[in-house]
């Protein structure tokens, strides 16, 4: 049984010693029965209260070391001092009261710890006799009643990533510069805290990593505590199944949450003309379609009223004498008087009512246009029906202008929208990426399926770039990094509980409003948790430990310790944020430069049309007979 550690939590012990008062060699008989509720003989020892965090030995009973001697058990004791009894070993050993064996005295062993030097610990639990059956008094649970380890040595190992310029265990201790393998010295100072609480003492171990395969077989510190080189873990870790197999997990102790930080690019950027902002496309269109079918009908009214003031005109002129000569005024300003019952050409007729025609139709399209812009009517229609219509207009114009630039101004004193807010928006942005190097980092693109993380890897991590010829890769350190992140244009996947420490130093409060976050991690896998050996003896007494300092408030003291909380964003208006940059007001300078050059066009389309205009009129008045030569 000591050979193959069997006094352990899995097996209750229950020891007969057949001689009393007996001389020579030890005869004993051991019953084994597996339990799982801690009984004996069918009878359940409850546990009293919770105690306080003292070390000393149990109130219900004394305890003695291998050195205690009774006349009945001495040789019984001296044996089982020498075997491997652990911590959670259920060893009961019952030595009888007299030579008739009508009575026993039962007795509680367990060791907290024999490899590491411990000595075998002796408790009374109760008696058996005939006449009053088993007693036993009632006691506290195992892990409880066993606090006191008598300054046991175990060997622990912690992961350090950075160079301590200090001695190893001062520097786990010592609160400065808190954003260096913060998550090692926050979970080594609740192992302090247990080493106190348990009375047992460290041999320091450390490592660089936690521990990843490596040609079949664990690094790092899962590998020292596989190979049973250490006792306890000292860093927490993240949840694998590959490595259950060879560690055991206590419980949860820390979250470390790995994200992309990042100062979100300004919307601008990502939209090509931002004065299409304030109207979604639809309602653009609206627009352009009301005022397109109301140019149509002004232009429509207009003409007809004009045809309708040319026939009663032409009425009365015949009315009065239909030889009587009228004055048409051609759009060039040229005069000219022709009885009505002369022969008109058709070019001499038709040109007037085709120019004035245009000129409704303009006249009615820049009507429309600047009663959306609030300028004004340049001429007040006659007619009531005219007058309403154009009441109505200016009115839609009056609110559509209104939303229109209450929201460009409310975009400048409003916080910008987030554009960038999943891992697919930050790879086909176009920021660049880079990591921490960080061993967990790398282990997480071996290990994950995800098609976005992989994708993110292949192209913006570690990949070959044609214009340098060479292979490139982003894993950064956390400070340099997050030096990139201030400068702007990148995205730096780093732990929080690094990062925030070097925002706060260094980022602006400006340049903290803009940072975003985003996951690449899956929310249930950044739980980070305490590891022993498999199967070992101290899981149970550490997993009650860190729970009852977390209950007592002690964890939670000691992440405030070691991890700075996140930065927050104190928004204060400056002048700098109303300051409107070229960039935002680039389209209209565009579309104004586009008018210029469109202008410049016509003009000379309508030189060179006026000139050929002129040239064929001459032509045409001179005639073939009036050639002076």
């Amino acid at each position: 049984a000591s050979k193959y550690e069997l006094f352990n939590a899995s097996f209750h012990w229950l020891i007969i010693d057949k001689n009393y008062h007996a001389e020579g060699s030890v005869r004993f008989t051991s019953f084994s029965n597996t339990i799982s509720n801690r009984t004996v003989t069918g009878s359940t020892m409850a546990a009293p209260p919770m105690q306080s965090f003292n070390n000393g030995t149990d109130p219900d009973g004394g305890t003695m070391d291998s050195d205690w001697t009774a006349s009945s058990v001495d040789d019984t004791f001296e044996l089982l001092a020498t075997m491997n009894v652990s911590i959670n070993a259920e060893i009961t050993v019952a030595s009888p009261t007299d030579s008739f064996y009508r009575g026993f005295t039962l007795y509680d062993l367990w060791n907290p710890g024999f490899i590491s030097g411990g000595k075998l610990k002796i408790e009374p639990l109760g008696s058996y006799s005939a006449a009053e059956g088993l007693l036993i008094a009632r006691r506290a649970t195992t892990v409880v009643r066993r606090r006191n380890m008598d300054g046991l040595r175990l060997k622990i190992m912690t992961v350090v990533t950075q160079k301590p310029h200090q001695p190893f265990e001062l520097y786990l201790t010592t609160p400065q510069n808190t954003h260096l393998d913060s998550v090692h010295r926050y979970n080594y100072g609740l192992m302090s805290m247990l080493k106190d609480f348990y009375n047992f003492t460290f041999i320091n171990r450390r490592t660089k990593s936690w521990g990843y395969l490596r040609n079949g077989k664990f690094d790092g510190m899962i590998g020292a505590l596989s190979r049973r080189e250490v006792d306890l873990g000292g860093s927490p870790m993240y949840f694998r199944q590959e490595r259950h197999r060879v560690v055991s997990y206590t419980t949860r102790t820390f979250i470390e949450r790995p994200c992309f930080i990042f100062r979100h690019p300004p919307r601008n950027e990502a939209v090509k003309n931002p004065f299409l902002l304030p109207f979604e496309i639809i309602v653009w269109y609206l627009m352009v379609g009301c005022g397109s079918i109301l140019v149509a009908v002004f232009s429509l009214l207009a003409t007809v009223i004009l045809l309708l003031l040319l026939l009663l005109l032409l009425l009365l002129v015949m009315v009065v004498d239909p030889r009587h000569t009228i004055a048409i005024t051609r759009p060039w300003q040229q005069t000219y008087r022709r009885r009505i019952d002369d022969p008109v050409r058709e070019t001499e007729t038709t040109a007037p009512n085709a120019i004035i025609k245009r000129k409704s139709s303009a006249k009615c399209f820049f009507l429309v246009l600047f009663s959306f812009h609030l300028t004004g009517l340049s001429e007040i229609p006659h007619l009531s029906s005219g007058r309403c219509t154009s009441f109505f207009i200016l009115l839609f114009g009056y609110l559509m202008y209104q939303y229109y630039s209450a929201s460009i101004v409310g975009t400048l004193l409003m916080e910008q929208p987030k554009s960038i807010k999943t891992l697919r928006n930050l790879i086909d942005s176009r920021l660049t990426l880079g990591i921490e190097d960080i061993p967990y980092s790398r282990d997480y693109f071996v290990r994950t399926t995800d098609a976005d993380s992989l994708e993110l890897h292949r192209t913006r991590i570690e990949y070959y770039e044609p214009r340098t010829g060479r292979n490139e890769s982003h894993f950064l350190a956390a400070a340099e990094g997050l030096q990139l992140v201030r400068e702007g244009g990148y995205a730096f996947h780093v732990a929080i509980s690094a990062a925030y420490r070097i925002i706060r130093l260094t980022f602006s409060e400006r340049e903290i409003c803009e940072l975003s976050e985003i996951d690449m991690f899956p929310v249930w896998s950044q739980w980070m948790v305490s590891i022993v050996q498999k199967n070992s003896p101290y899981r149970d007494v550490i997993t009650y430990g860190l729970r009852r300092l977390n209950e007592a408030g002690l964890m939670q003291r000691q992440r405030h310790v070691w991890q700075e909380p996140k930065p927050k964003c104190v928004r204060q208006i400056a002048p700098t944020d109303l300051i409107v940059g070229f960039d935002a007001v680039a389209s209209a300078f565009v579309l104004l430069c586009g008018g210029i050059c469109l202008s410049v066009c016509v003009l000379f389309v309508e030189i060179l049309y006026h000139r050929i205009e002129r040239h064929r009129q001459g032509c045409c008045r001179r005639g073939p007979g009036l050639n002076r030569f």
